[in-house]
C-alpha cells in the first residue's frame, strides 16, 4: 500500500474517533457537577485537606475516543490522615457514604482491588475511586492500591504528549479495539490505554509503534523509557514471566505489560 493511502486511511480514521469540542466540554462539565456535589457531601467526613478530588483516565490526558468515554473521579486519601493498613474497611465507608448523599442519581457499586462506585449521570458512566496518594522514597513508589498510582500516570502523560501525540494514542487504541486486545481486564489480557500511551511516548507515532513491534519477541522484549535499567538484559532479569515488558516511568518497579497474555502480544505483532 502506497504511503499516501495510509495517511488517507489515518486521516479518515481520526475524522471519526476524535471526541468533537462539544463532546469534551460536556464531558468536563459533567465532572465539574459530580466534584462539586461529591466536595458538600465529604464537607463533615475529614478536614478538606485531607482529600483531594481530581479527573483522572483518558479525560484527564485528552486521550479519549469519540462516543466512549466515561468520567473517573478519583478522591484522594492523604496517608497522614488516615490509616492505610485500614484503607478497605474506610473506603467501603466512603463509597456508602457517597452513595446515600447522592442517592438523586442512579449508581451501583463495583469491586476491583476494593469498591467504587459508578454513577449513571445523563447516560454517562461516573466512577468514583477512592485511593490513597502515593508515596516516594528514595525514588520508589509506596503504593497500597493498585490505582494509587493513577494520578502520577495522568501526569507523566499530560508532561510527555504533546495534542498531536495525543492523536497517535487514538489512532492506537482504534487499533487495539478492532483487535480485540484493548483493555487490562482479566477476560481480554491486552493493552491498557496507559499502556498505549506509553508506546507512543517511546516510539513517536503510531505508525512506529507498529513497525517497532516487528522486533518484539516474546519474553526478550523490554521497553524501558526512561532508562532505569541501563540494559534490556538486566531488565528481563528482573521481570523474567512477561510477554512484553514496559516499565512504568514512575515506577520502576513495575511493569505497565504486565497483563498483556502471549495471545494478545502474538495478535499484534
Amino acid at each position: 500500500m502506497a504511503e499516501g493511502s495510509v495517511d488517507e486511511i489515518v486521516r479518515e480514521v481520526l475524522r471519526s474517533i476524535t471526541p468533537s469540542r462539544e463532546e469534551v466540554e460536556d464531558l468536563l462539565r459533567r465532572y465539574h457537577i459530580v466534584a462539586t456535589r461529591l466536595r458538600s457531601c465529604l464537607r463533615d467526613y475529614l478536614p478538606s485537606s485531607c482529600i483531594d478530588i481530581s479527573l483522572q483516565g483518558s479525560v484527564a490526558k485528552g486521550t479519549n475516543l469519540r462516543g466512549e468515554s466515561d468520567l473517573d473521579v478519583f478522591v484522594l486519601f492523604s496517608r497522614q490522615c488516615v490509616d492505610p493498613e485500614r484503607y478497605r474497611e474506610l473506603f467501603k465507608d466512603f463509597v456508602e457514604r457517597v452513595r446515600e448523599c447522592l442517592s438523586d442519581i442512579p449508581s451501583y457499586m463495583e469491586y476491583a482491588e476494593h469498591p467504587y462506585l459508578v454513577l449513571l449521570l445523563d447516560g454517562v458512566e461516573v466512577n468514583i475511586v477512592p485511593a490513597l496518594k502515593p508515596m516516594i522514597r528514595g525514588g520508589a513508589i509506596e503504593a497500597t492500591t493498585a490505582v494509587d498510582r493513577t494520578p502520577l500516570h495522568t501526569e507523566y502523560v499530560l508532561r510527555k504528549l504533546s495534542p498531536s501525540k495525543r492523536r497517535e494514542v487514538l489512532l492506537l487504541k482504534s487499533f487495539l479495539k478492532g483487535l480485540g486486545i484493548y483493555g487490562a481486564e482479566l477476560k481480554i489480557k491486552g493493552f491498557s490505554g496507559y499502556l498505549a500511551e506509553l508506546l507512543v511516548i517511546h516510539y513517536g507515532t503510531f505508525i512506529d509503534v507498529l513497525k517497532g513491534s516487528l522486533s518484539w519477541k516474546p519474553y526478550r522484549t523490554c521497553i524501558d523509557i526512561e532508562g532505569f535499567y541501563g540494559s534490556e538484559h538486566r531488565c528481563l532479569e528482573v521481570f523474567r514471566d512477561s510477554p512484553l515488558v514496559v516499565v512504568d516511568p514512575v515506577d520502576p518497579c513495575r511493569n505497565a505489560a504486565a497483563a498483556v497474555s502471549l495471545k494478545s502480544l502474538s495478535t499484534f505483532i
